[in-house]
């Protein structure tokens, strides 16, 4: 998989920043969890409902679903522009399964024992599992990145056992804590791909101008 060389690079810069705001909004949705105590003392269970946390947990975990789908939004923006194909569909679908969380998390707010919610929480899994897969192959594919879907990988796995547990358990909350670092780490890794890819171009355009001159 060749990396093109970017004709449009300030969508890029602007996701890989909006990652690290998501990435602080959430430390500081954790940061004021009304269960916080609970939390340095032993491991915040699972099935924790992050949008009833408290007012300002809540406040942060609003700001960082938000930030989320800025960040796919402008990724798949990026990967358009650029004619980055190998990336088009891992890009689209990750932002639409981030939108598809936006909605139910600001709009679509239903019971969470309603037959609403277990659909919309359903179809849901599937974009974001179905985005996921397309980075792994996407990673695969390209023979240096073959770390970061060693990684991503294992947050897919990570991100079903987490859905798993939601769905066994008495209390079933999605997204719950295990999605949602899943979540964060799918950001991480993503972004940290995208930085590499830039690094890697701006390198190349310095060589190229070295040469012509």
């Amino acid at each position: 998989m060749d990396q093109p060389l970017f004709t449009n690079r300030k969508s890029g810069h602007l996701a890989i920043f909006s990652a690290s705001i998501a990435v602080l909004f959430f430390l500081l949705c954790l940061l004021f969890l009304d269960q916080k105590n609970v939390f340095y003392a032993t491991p915040l269970p699972l099935h924790t409902d992050f949008a009833n946390g408290g007012p300002v947990s809540a406040f942060f975990y609003h700001l960082f679903i938000i930030m989320m789908v800025v960040f796919s939004g402008l990724i798949t923006r990026f990967v358009r522009i650029n004619r980055w194909v190998e990336f088009r569909e891992a890009s689209l679908f990750t932002f639409i399964g981030y939108l598809f969380l936006f909605m139910r998390t600001f709009i679509l707010v239903f019971d969470t024992q309603s037959f609403s919610y277990i659909l919309g929480t359903g179809i849901q899994i599937l974009i974001a599992i179905v985005g996921m897969m397309f980075y792994l192959i996407s990673f695969i594919s390209n023979p240096k990145s073959h770390f970061i879907a060693f990684f991503m990988l294992l947050d897919i796995l990570f991100y079903l056992a987490s859905v798993l547990y939601s769905v066994f358990s008495s209390e079933f909350i999605l997204p719950n804590f295990g999605t949602l670092l899943a979540g964060v780490a799918n950001i991480c890794l993503i972004s940290f791909f995208f930085y590499w890819s830039l690094k890697k171009d701006a390198l190349a355009k310095e060589k190229k101008d070295t040469l012509t001159k």
